[in-house]
């Protein structure tokens, strides 16, 4: 009889994003998928055998989740499944509250991805005393966590976590098959996106949401103009903060070399016509954006946070400015534009030591996983 494995996530764009080449290895051998998740919308999920929509919500005080966390327990005794991997805070929390009593009655697996705990260093009190309770708690219920970058690892190996078994994988895995490039030269492929041949492109891809700290890039942009007046941020990505940072850039009389271009597929483009990737975040579990810019030949500016210290090795691949320091980002921007020369030599490191982020290291890692859990 084939295994039969559920993945769960509070958010169906999550499983969209980053698990569909896992969901096709595991159906090209033999298992049995499930995918539950909360918002499905236009979403279709490739490779899934079958897929629930559950009211997850994104916050632990929502009374949607009681509901959600009896239909998960109904659907765990009902389908007995042999491995739970479940995904984002509130998919690992209501998956493995439900799958406790079938972990003793018939030895179902749970494995746990965090994706960036919420508790890390120089994270404030008030997170420390709300998730890290709670992740330790549930550890107990859970027999692998599963950690992408070095910081959380540390932490969950030292913090006295009840788990069984706890691993530390290169991220989700840089998917190249979304990097596809037109075949065009690098200035004809600018000017199809109406960029010309000496602009200096920054490259931004991520969520208006506050952690990304878009309006930390946009302030600094006034100062970055003075010095390089052919620089342009182009911000990649949806969400609810996206029309409060183009008043911002109106604001500050930016928006000319400030393009908010919204969510797309042409990831590949994009970042072959940028000069630099660059992020302002201030919470990452590893910061996929900048690995893809790694990946393609291009360094990278950012902000010196967990994750990005896994990705970015100062002076060889980019830089790493302490969180928030204009001046310190400005100043490396700068040098960047200046050392084209460098930035080359900076992109052939990047590309040549990114291999262990590639999809098929990582998917390789999660299948020895598996393995060892069941």
């Amino acid at each position: 009889m084939m295994p039969k494995i559920l993945f769960v996530a509070n958010i169906y764009e999550h499983i969209y994003s980053f698990h569909i080449p896992y969901l096709k290895w595991l159906k090209e051998h033999e298992y049995e998928v499930h995918v539950v998740a909360n918002e499905l919308g236009d979403y279709k999920i490739p490779y899934a055998d079958r897929v629930i929509e559950m009211g997850i919500e994104r916050s632990p005080f929502k009374l949607g989740n009681i509901k959600a966390l009896k239909q998960l327990r109904n659907l765990i005794d009902k389908e007995r499944y042999d491995i739970i991997s479940c995904h984002t805070p509130m998919g690992g929390v209501l998956a493995r509250l439900a799958a406790r009593k079938a972990r003793k009655q018939y030895g179902l697996k749970v494995i746990y991805t965090s994706h960036g705990f919420h508790f890390y260093k120089g994270a404030s009190k008030k997170y420390w005393m709300l998730y890290y309770p709670v992740e330790k708690y549930l550890s107990r219920f859970t027999d692998a966590i599963v950690t992408i970058n070095t910081e959380d690892y540390e932490l969950v190996k030292t913090l006295g976590f009840k788990n069984e078994e706890t691993y530390l994988i290169h991220g989700i895995g840089i998917d190249y098959t979304r990097l596809r490039i037109d075949n065009l030269s690098i200035n004809d492929l600018r000017y199809k996106y109406r960029y010309k041949s000496d602009d200096f492109i920054m490259l931004y891809l991520a969520e208006f949401i506050p952690r990304k700290n878009h309006s930390f890039l946009i302030n600094a942009m006034p100062k970055l103009i003075e010095r390089i007046p052919n620089i342009k941020l182009i911000l990649a990505g949806r969400g609810d903060d996206k029309e409060k940072m183009m008043l911002l850039a109106k604001r500050l009389g930016v928006e000319a070399y400030v393009d908010f271009i919204g969510f797309r597929e042409d990831v590949g483009n994009l970042i072959y016509i940028s000069d630099i990737g660059v992020s302002s975040s201030s919470q990452e579990g590893l910061g996929m954006c900048l690995a893809e810019s790694l990946f393609m030949w291009k360094p990278v500016v950012a902000s010196d946070i967990r994750g990005h210290r896994d990705l970015v090795k100062s002076g060889n691949n980019g830089f790493l400015f302490s969180l928030d320091n204009e001046e310190q980002f400005i100043e490396q921007v700068v040098y960047m534009c200046n050392h084209p020369d460098e930035r080359r030599t900076m992109g052939e490191f990047a590309a040549a030591n990114i291999g262990d982020y590639v999809i098929d290291n990582t998917l390789n890692e999660m299948v020895d996983i598996y393995s060892k859990v069941l």
